[in-house]
């Protein structure tokens, strides 16, 4: 399998840096056959690092916070070391559902950040650019996420498997990480809502606040199914051309 060299940005421990990033990595890739994605290699590189080198390459990032089954956490601290992330402030152990997760690696983050950007380890081709879109929303609305517009007609389908609406495609956006907030809205949010939510924006909106939509990524997809590996190869290949 070919292997690619990879460059971050300059100037990554920036001064200016605000933001904490939450790397939620504790799934247990059901989908997959039993194997872990994110020890998956695309072109030569773990998806888990490539999602971490994205957050150690933006200069608005000043911390990395890992939360991950206990199972993982030497390999994950292995790919730390390998690929140089040195923004890495800790690796937590992760809960039953990805709310507690997330809860216990916010618990551990450097409280003299401002904002909070949850992501999932599985996307591993998100950008520094990206994350930086996200962050400029964020930092005038208070919470906002990348998101890009719905390609797909959906269709509401009810419990006997018929067709009950077809929203208009032209309001439908799909959801992407990472997700950023002002770090105490949403520990505020999470003191106050009530279940588990599978969506951080879904979490806050849950308590009254209204989230904005930045520019996201078609490319940026997370690892599900085996054929996304093959996907991710595909784009990165391309651009290579």
């Amino acid at each position: 399998m070919k292997t690619e060299t990879l460059t971050l940005q300059e100037n990554k421990t920036d001064l200016f840096a605000n933001t904490s990033a939450i790397i939620v990595a504790g799934g247990s890739s059901s989908r997959m056959g039993g194997q872990n994605k994110l020890l998956l290699e695309i072109l030569g590189v773990p998806v888990i690092a490539r999602a971490l080198l994205a957050y150690e390459g933006c200069a608005s990032v000043g911390e990395i916070v890992i939360a991950a089954r206990q199972c993982d956490i030497a390999d994950f601290e292995k790919i730390c070391e390998k690929y140089s992330i040195t923004k890495l402030s800790a690796i937590v152990e992760g809960g039953v559902t990805r709310s507690q997760s997330v809860r216990n690696a916010v618990a551990a983050a450097d409280k003299k950040y401002s904002y909070l950007a949850i992501a999932d380890a599985a996307r591993p081709l998100t950008t520094p650019e990206v994350i930086d879109r996200v962050l400029e929303q964020a930092m005038r609305h208070r919470a906002a996420l990348c998101a890009v517009p719905v390609v797909d007609t959906v269709k509401v389908v009810n419990s006997d498997g018929f067709i009950s609406a077809t929203p208009d495609r032209s309001t439908l956006y799909a959801a992407q990480t990472p997700q950023i907030f002002e770090a105490e809205l949403y520990k505020d949010a999470l003191s106050k809502a009530i279940g588990d939510f599978t969506d951080d924006c879904g979490l806050v909106e849950s308590v009254g606040i209204k989230v904005k939509i930045a520019e996201g990524d078609p490319k940026n997809i997370k690892i599900t199914l085996p054929c996304d590996i093959a996907i991710a190869e595909a784009i990165l290949s391309e651009e290579k051309l």
